[in-house]
């Protein structure tokens, strides 16, 4: 299904991010060190309150997929359970967020965003102001005309691939949404491993 829409990353409320796998997630407001409102609903299971991203801790996060994460705890260069070092550092099965390569997702913090499209088989339709441009399909980043993920800063891009200059790799059945404003990030993961015990 379609993630309806993500507006206005870096610092400001992302007003909503709706409809993941046919579940209403409400609304997710001020990051940066601000409490998340709520994300509800993810698979059918309710996800209790996020807040207090910026080394605070994650009060909880629960039943994603049918399994319980216990706790997200120590975002902002501390380890993380099952999501590891973030800022510079490998994360399992999402890698090299800040520049590097990032599977799926790409150059968040003012470079391009890729249209990350076939997310366990659904597309997400839309992201939109980021770095304060208006991105349809993840066009027109930072002044520049993308055509489904190409022209990316003035490289060449074949579905999410080479975006500044960093290999991003791209898999249809993929597995998970990133976001990582400026300090930290907030991670929606999924592995082919889970998929198959779904």
């Amino acid at each position: 299904e379609a993630i309806s829409y993500v507006s206005n990353i870096h610092g400001e409320a992302i007003s909503c991010v709706s409809n993941i796998r046919g579940e209403a997630t409400s609304y997710v407001s001020n990051i940066r060190g601000e409490a998340i409102s709520y994300v509800s609903s993810i698979r059918g299971e309710a996800t209790s309150y996020v807040s207090n991203i910026r080394g605070e801790a994650i009060s909880c996060v629960s039943n994603i997929h049918g399994e319980a994460i216990s706790y997200v705890s120590n975002i902002h260069g501390e380890a993380i359970s099952c999501v590891s070092n973030i800022r510079g550092e490998a994360i399992s099965c999402v890698s090299n967020i800040r520049g590097e390569a990032i599977s799926y997702v790409s150059n968040i913090r003012g470079e391009a965003i890729s249209y990350v499209s076939n997310i366990r088989g659904e597309a997400i339709s839309y992201v939109s102001n980021i770095h304060g441009e208006a991105i349809s399909c993840v066009s027109n980043i930072r002044g520049e005309a993308i055509s489904c993920v190409s022209n990316i800063r003035g490289e060449a891009i074949s579905y999410v691939s080479n975006i500044r200059g960093e290999a991003t790799s791209y898999v249809n059945t993929g597995i998970m949404t990133a976001l990582n404003f400026r300090t930290f990030a907030i991670i929606r993961l999924t592995n082919s491993t889970v998929q198959r015990n779904l």
